[in-house]
């Protein structure tokens, strides 16, 4: 986290957890992805030519490093403009104006469970939530920086940090499925 003490300051806000994780389930969902023709049938790929599989494979690798840049670049940006939340497939800005506070969020974490993350609240839209900010708790000096931009701009922000509590249901049901259609597409055959 980088955070300057005079008033114009600009706070970035990006835990390495976080990025972290991200990279990591870019680089095992390419990897899988690269490996799955392979495992479906072998004779499958006996056929292809070799420029074919090189195709390929610089297509999965290009949307690899594409998707690890993504990751490593998640944040959430206050400066005098406003707020930025960078995510891992969308970048949402908003001048302060547009902000009508912060709130405790969540997000899915590991086995289930939510992670505490920052929500950001405009006027007469759906919140936005910075995965960058993701923590099990989050730490002091990440949310005295919060509280101190907000305060600097007049927004309210009433963190407790607490995980909101959000039910991800739909996103592990989706997790589930997308992993099912994949194993139908790209998985063993019995024969």
């Amino acid at each position: 986290m980088a955070r300057d003490e005079d008033p114009g300051a600009t706070t970035i806000i990006a835990k390495r957890l976080s990025r972290c994780e991200a990279i990591i389930g870019t680089i095992v969902g390419g990897s899988l992805v690269a490996l799955a023709p392979s495992a479906r049938s072998p004779n499958l790929v006996k056929h292809v030519t070799v420029p074919g599989i090189a195709a390929y494979l610089a297509v999965v690798a290009a949307a690899s490093i594409w998707g690890c840049s993504r990751a490593w670049r998640m944040a959430l940006r206050m400066d005098d403009l406003g707020v930025t939340v960078r995510n891992y497939f969308r970048t949402c800005r908003f001048a302060w104006h547009e902000v009508s506070s912060f709130a405790d969020g969540a997000v899915p974490g590991n086995q289930g469970s939510t992670n505490w993350a920052l929500s950001v609240v405009p006027h007469g839209r759906r919140a936005v939530t910075a995965w960058a900010t993701s923590r099990g708790a989050p730490d002091p000096e990440m949310l005295a920086g919060i509280r101190q931009a907000a305060e600097r701009h007049g927004i309210p922000a009433d963190l407790t940090g607490d995980a909101a509590q959000r039910s991800f249901r739909l996103f592990w049901l989706a997790v589930v499925a997308f992993t099912f259609l994949l194993s139908l597409l790209f998985g063993v055959s019995s024969s």
